[in-house]
């Protein structure tokens, strides 16, 4: 199945990336050197949108907002997809929280003016819930397109307009962390690599699970010729 294989391909580049992170020293340098430039910036529109961006994203609200998107999908009649959804949401965040704990990478040196954090830092779970959320969401716009009397789903405009908008929304999440200073850039992008490999899976699922219920419906019978 290409979403499994796709899964599988993301995973393999979260523990690429990974190793490169802890045994390489070059991507510690760009982390200091991103780190560096951004704790020196002022406090200008852009940290208090990142504070804000930061803030709409706590785990309290996404685990909302996964909710929401569950509830959405079952009133659509999508309920594979809605238990997909009511899963990956919390279940996501609680495999990244282990994943926290397996690296214990400590948070960059905290800002002055901000308040310190004691969870860990890699990979970033503002970032992991965000692209849950909006890679399930863009999925699902893309996934519902109307068909043609072949079967085929075109490529429309509200299906690129939806992958612009899940990545502009993805990056300024990973962004505000980076400009907040509570995670190094190497955090966020390993979350990205991680989500898309949960989204990639969850996908996969669904596939498989709308086939099976397409599989197993009664057919009616032929009349006698």
């Amino acid at each position: 199945m290409p979403l499994a294989a796709c899964a599988l391909g993301l995973a393999l580049m979260f523990a690429g990336w990974s190793a490169a992170v802890f045994l390489g020293p070059w991507l510690g340098s760009i982390d200091r050197l991103v780190y560096d430039s951004l704790s020196h910036r002022p406090r200008d529109a852009w940290f208090h949108a990142s504070v804000l961006i930061s803030w709409l994203h706590r785990t309290p609200f996404m685990l909302g907002y996964f909710a929401a998107l569950a509830i959405f999908c079952w009133r659509r009649g999508a309920r594979a997809w809605a238990g997909t959804v009511a899963v990956v949401g919390p279940g996501g965040l609680a495999i990244n929280a282990l994943v926290k704990l397996c690296f214990a990478r400590p948070r960059p040196p905290t800002l002055p003016g901000t308040a310190e954090i004691g969870s860990l830092s890699y990979p970033s779970g503002h970032t992991l819930a965000a692209t849950l959320l909006y890679g399930l969401l863009v999925a699902y716009v893309c996934w519902h397109r109307p068909r043609t009397v072949t079967g085929q789903r075109p490529r429309g405009a509200d299906c690129r307009i939806a992958c612009l908008a899940g990545a502009m929304a993805i990056v300024a999440v990973a962004s505000s962390r980076l400009v907040l200073g509570v995670h190094y850039l190497t955090d966020v992008v390993a979350a990205v690599l991680e989500g898309g490999a949960v989204v990639a899976l969850a996908l996969a699922w669904i596939a498989f699970a709308q086939g099976k219920a397409i599989r197993d419906a009664p057919r009616p019978p032929s009349d006698a010729s």
